[in-house]
């Protein structure tokens, strides 16, 4: 790796951030394209985010329920604060599908963490 120098490093590690981010896109389109979807629709039935979200994007085309899923997710990552803030309900959480709400998490972190290295990598890399 000494061979490589600082921006060789840098750019290897960039390359790995924006694996994770596809890594956490592609879960997604997975969830938005697979029977999941339904799933997710019937378990926030009450969640006054999901409402705003479908009416926001709508739910027929791909791009739409991509988007739709990934605010779910997201909101799902912070679920305490999303329910505190009337995105999500309570018992709609609670009752929300165990292997499902994993799914959804893990793709979530992964695209905060691989965006949160990406944005830091490129400022890295523009001031070296």
């Amino acid at each position: 790796m000494s061979e490589w120098g600082a921006n060789g490093c840098a750019l290897f590690a960039l390359l790995g951030s924006a694996m994770l981010c596809a890594i956490g896109m592609s879960i997604e389109l997975y969830v938005a394209n697979s029977k999941h979807y339904s799933v997710m629709l019937l378990s926030f039935e009450n969640s006054a985010g999901l409402k705003l979200y479908l009416r926001l994007w709508g739910g027929r085309t791909l791009r739409a329920r991509f988007w739709v899923v990934s605010a779910m997710a997201g909101a799902m990552v912070y679920h305490r604060y999303a329910i505190k803030r009337g995105i999500l309900d309570a018992a709609d959480m609670k009752a929300f599908p165990k292997g499902l709400r994993r799914i959804m998490q893990v793709s979530s972190w992964l695209l905060f963490v691989g965006f949160g290295g990406c944005t830091f990598l490129v400022s890295v890399l523009t001031y070296l």
